[in-house]
């Protein structure tokens, strides 16, 4: 029995092994796109020690610490096919307002640069004060339009938590924020008081909505009446334990969106009824 248990856990370390190489290859694969990938890579690879990069696209610099994790959201955003073919999807007539909630470090509104999507006005909420402040820094540094950043949570009341948090995570969640990490108290807000506070009577052409589960608390509430305002949507719906994607689904057809278009299993376009 003894004999077997080790036998799984050297199976376990394996996989696991092949799992980590294939995500640095990957990786690797991913940091071509930028201009600057030589540079990219001989940091990666050979001069570890300073965890802080600038990636460059398009003429944009972009601050990523690989300490927080940013690559994985930079990449994922700006090369991977995940927001991209949902956005290629999409045409505008004028400069457009944009909702980014769950920005990380800015990645998705700094890919609508790339794609020459005119931009009006960003506003972007992020939840860690350390990966608020690399965004704050890309989105100032490379959009030339009116911006309105905020350092919160949105969630489904008004309310105020206490999280531990580390450098930056793409995955950090309101409901994975009791761990390690630094001790923050973050302020809660509901999707009617950014929209308020950045649009108010506007439309907004395009949100984006990625917050590791708080989805379904956002749009269970009584307090997401503004996206009559809004045109078009882009979701991450996760999965979370006990709650259904049907919850998420059945409150944007009640709020008169359809899915247009899917990016994988969890990433959805939605666009209101004609």
């Amino acid at each position: 029995m003894r004999l077997d248990n080790k036998h799984d856990i050297h199976v376990d370390e394996h996989q696991e092994t092949i799992v980590n190489l294939s995500n640095k290859i990957g990786g690797l694969r991913e940091i071509l796109h930028f201009d600057n990938w030589m540079e990219l890579v001989l940091k990666r690879t050979l001069f570890t020690a300073n965890p802080l990069a600038v990636y460059r696209a398009g003429g944009m610099d972009i601050l990523v610490d690989h300490g927080g994790g940013d690559e994985n959201g930079v990449r994922e955003a700006m090369v991977s096919p995940m927001y991209r073919n949902l956005i290629a999807g999409l045409s505008f007539s004028a400069p457009i307002n944009v909702m980014d909630l769950g920005a990380n470090v800015g990645g998705f509104s700094l890919l609508l640069q790339l794609m020459r999507i005119p931009l009006k006005k960003v506003a972007a909420i992020e939840m860690n004060p350390n990966t608020y402040s690399r965004m704050r820094f890309n989105l100032e540094r490379n959009l030339d339009c009116a911006l309105d950043l905020s350092n919160a949570a949105v969630c489904g009341e008004r309310t105020t938590f206490q999280l531990s948090l580390g450098r930056g995570s793409t995955s950090d969640s309101l409901y994975s924020g009791g761990g390690a990490g630094k001790p923050y108290e973050i302020r809660g807000v509901t999707l009617d008081d950014v929209y308020a506070a950045s649009f108010a009577g506007e439309t907004v052409d395009l949100m984006k909505l990625d917050v590791e589960g708080a989805e379904y608390d956002i749009l269970a509430s009584p307090f997401c009446e503004c996206l009559k305002q809004v045109s078009n949507l882009i979701i991450e719906i996760h999965p979370m334990p006990g709650r259904s994607p049907k919850e998420v689904t059945t409150a944007l057809a009640a709020a008169g969106f359809v899915e247009a278009a899917r990016s994988g299993d969890n990433v959805f376009l939605y666009r209101k009824a004609a």
